[in-house]
């Protein structure tokens, strides 16, 4: 089942990105973000391609995951460094 990721739609949108130029400065085919985008499939990145897709969006990791996994974000709290979550240094 493909569920439309509007919110990354929209985040594109207001980053002034072209599919195209999105794909380009992400490293990925102008297809790939089609894909995203309708639903099709969801991002399988390296960590550069999600670092660099991150920077043109200008957003956070976490703005781009709740765009994908919106269910897996509902009744939970941000994680940070300081609350001991993942991103917590060992």
């Amino acid at each position: 089942m493909s569920l439309k990721r509007s919110s990354f739609v929209e985040r594109r949108k207001a980053a002034g990105l072209t599919q195209q130029q999105l794909a380009n400065m992400a490293r990925v085919a102008v297809r790939t973000i089609q894909g995203w985008e309708s639903g099709a499939y969801i991002p399988a990145l390296t960590p550069l391609q999600f670092w660099l897709l991150c920077r043109a969006l200008k957003c956070s990791a976490e703005d781009l995951a709740r765009d994908f996994f919106p269910e897996e974000f509902k009744d939970s709290e941000t994680i940070t460094a300081e609350s001991g979550g993942d991103l917590a240094p060992n």
